[in-house]
C-alpha cells in the first residue's frame, strides 16, 4: 500500500505544484472564489449550488498566500486518504483482486487529473470510500457521517447515503436502520451546506446557464458519457458489464442477496440518472468509477478482469474520439488522440502560457478578448473587474486589454462599440454562438484564428476542445 501511495504522489505532486490550479476551469473559479470570500469576509458560492467546504478551503489557501501550489495540495491529500480506504476495504475482503483494483482507480487518467488540481471530486470521494469501508466495518453511523461530510464539498455525494442503505438493507440491518442513517447522512449534509443555504436559499437550478436545444443537450452528454472511459473502452466494458450481469443471473445468482454488488450497482445507478440531468461533463460520473471497478472485480474473472483495467489504463496512451471540425462546426470523425493525462498537462501549460502573455500584451485601443477571463483573475492582481458590472468584464488595471465570455446581447455590442472596443474572439470559442443560434456577433466582432498572432508571442500547450 505504501508504494501505491508513493505512486500516487510521485504523478500527482509535480501537477499540483507547478501547472497551476487544474484544467478545469472550475478549478480557477474556485480559487476566484476563495479570494472574493477572503475580501468580503463571508460566503460566496463559486458556481450553482456552491460546494461550501471546498470553497472555504480556497478561501483558506488564499488567505495563506499559498497560490494553485497549496490549494491542489488538498486534492492530492485526498487522493491518498481514498487509497487508504481502498486499502481498509481490501483488509476486510471487499476485494477479490485487490491489488488490480487499487492500481486501476489510482492511476485512472481522471483520477490522477483531479488528484492534481483545486477540484472537490476527490475530497468527496475519499469520504463516500471511507463511509463505504466503515459499513463493512459495522459502524453505519460513522458512515452516515461521512457522507453527510461529503455533501459540504459535492452536493451531489448525499446520493451516496442511497447505496449506504441498499448495502444495510441487503445485509440484514433492517428498515430501521437504514432510515436512521439516511437521517443523519441527511442533516450531517444540510450542516456541512449551510452556509450556501443560509446565503442563498435551496437551489432551484443547476443547469448550464448557455441554452442548448434538445437534441444538442443528447449529443453532448452522449459524447462525454463516451469520455469518462474513453471511447473504445466504452464500447466493450459497459456491454461487457450488462452481459456479465446477464450471465450470473442466468446462472442461478442472486446478486441482489451481495451487499456489495447491491451498493455497487446503486452508486452506478444513482449517479447515471444524476448525469442524464445535466450532462454536460464526464467528470459528474466520476463519483461512480470505484464502484465500476469494483463491481467488475466481483463479476469477471481474475485474466478478464486485468485485462479490462489494462483496457482502462490504455487512456494514458492513447484515445479514439469520434469528435471532427472545429469549435462551433463539430461532425462524426474516427481519430486517434493523445492519451488523456497528456492532454490535460498540455492545457494546464496553455492556460499558464495564456496568462502570461496576456499579462504583457498591452494594445493600443480598447480591446475585448472574449475567451481566458476565467483563469487570468486568481491570484492575479493587474487585473480587476471593469466598473460597469452589466458588461462582466475582466480588465487590465495598468492597460487596454478586457477579457469575458462571449457577448450574446446586441444592448452590449452597442455599448462596447460606442465605448471604442476592438472586439475579438478567438475561433477555437466559436461553439458557444454555434450552440445559442446567436447571428448578431458577426456585425461586431473580429475573429482570429491564432492566439500567438493576436498577442504577438507563442503560446506553449494546447487547450482542451
Amino acid at each position: 500500500m505504501r508504494l501505491i501511495v508513493l505512486l500516487w504522489l510521485l504523478l500527482t505532486l509535480p501537477m499540483a505544484l507547478f501547472l497551476g490550479y487544474g484544467s478545469d476551469p472550475d478549478a480557477w473559479i474556485m480559487a476566484h472564489t476563495g479570494e472574493r470570500m477572503l475580501e468580503a469576509g463571508r460566503y460566496i458560492s463559486s458556481r450553482t449550488t456552491g460546494f461550501p467546504l471546498m470553497e472555504g478551503w480556497m478561501a483558506l489557501a488564499a488567505w495563506l498566500g499559498g497560490g494553485a501550489a497549496l490549494s491542489n495540495l488538498l486534492s492530492v491529500f485526498s487522493g491518498v486518504m481514498l487509497l487508504l480506504g481502498l486499502g481498509q476495504l481490501a483488509r476486510g475482503g471487499a476485494f477479490r483482486h485487490p491489488l488490480a483494483v487499487i492500481l486501476t482507480i489510482a492511476l485512472m487518467p481522471m483520477m490522477l487529473k483531479n488528484g492534481a488540481s483545486s477540484m472537490d471530486y476527490l475530497p468527496a470521494m475519499a469520504l463516500m470510500t471511507w463511509a463505504y469501508a466503515k459499513l463493512r466495518d459495522d459502524q453505519p453511523y460513522v458512515a452516515a457521517l461521512l457522507i453527510g461530510a461529503a455533501c459540504g464539498f459535492r452536493p451531489t455525494s448525499g446520493l451516496y447515503a442511497l447505496p449506504a442503505m441498499a448495502w444495510i438493507l441487503v445485509q440484514g440491518g433492517g428498515f430501521k436502520l437504514a432510515m436512521r442513517v439516511f437521517l443523519i447522512a441527511f442533516f450531517t449534509g444540510m450542516a456541512a451546506f449551510s452556509p450556501s443555504l443560509y446565503t442563498y436559499g435551496i437551489p432551484l437550478s443547476v443547469t448550464s446557464d448557455i441554452p442548448l436545444a434538445a437534441k444538442k443537450l443528447i449529443l453532448i452528454g452522449g459524447y462525454h458519457f463516451l469520455n469518462f472511459l474513453g471511447h473504445a473502452q466504452s464500447l466493450i466494458v459497459w456491454p461487457l458489464l450488462a452481459w456479465l450481469l446477464w450471465r450470473r443471473r442466468a446462472a442461478g445468482e442472486k446478486l441482489s442477496a451481495n451487499p456489495d454488488v447491491a451498493l455497487h450497482l446503486t452508486v452506478i445507478a444513482s449517479w447515471l440518472l444524476l448525469y442524464m440531468l445535466s450532462p454536460l461533463e464526464p467528470e459528474y460520473l466520476i463519483p461512480m468509477l470505484p464502484s465500476l471497478i469494483m463491481l467488475l472485480d466481483q463479476l469477471a474473472t481474475g485474466r478478464a478482469f486485468v485485462a479490462l483495467c489494462a483496457l482502462l489504463l490504455f487512456n494514458h496512451v492513447g484515445n479514439i474520439d469520434t469528435l471532427g471540425g472545429v469549435s462551433g462546426h463539430r461532425y462524426v470523425e474516427l481519430s486517434l488522440k493523445p492519451g488523456y493525462l497528456y492532454r490535460d498537462i498540455q492545457d494546464r501549460r496553455f492556460k499558464l502560457s495564456f496568462r502570461a502573455a496576456a499579462n504583457a500584451y498591452h494594445p493600443q485601443q480598447p480591446t475585448l478578448l472574449m475567451y481566458g477571463d476565467l483563469w487570468m483573475a486568481p491570484h492575479n492582481p493587474a487585473w480587476r473587474k471593469h466598473p460597469d458590472g452589466d458588461l462582466k468584464m475582466l480588465c487590465q488595471v495598468d492597460g487596454k486589454l478586457c477579457l469575458r465570455r462571449p457577448v450574446q446581447e446586441r444592448e452590449h455590442f452597442e455599448k462596447l462599440k460606442q465605448m471604442g472596443y476592438r472586439m475579438v474572439l478567438w475561433s477555437g470559442r466559436n461553439w458557444e454562438y454555434a450552440a445559442t443560434g446567436n447571428t448578431i456577433w458577426r456585425e461586431y466582432v473580429e475573429v482570429v484564428d491564432s492566439l500567438d498572432d493576436f498577442f504577438g508571442r507563442p503560446i506553449v500547450g494546447r487547450p482542451i476542445q
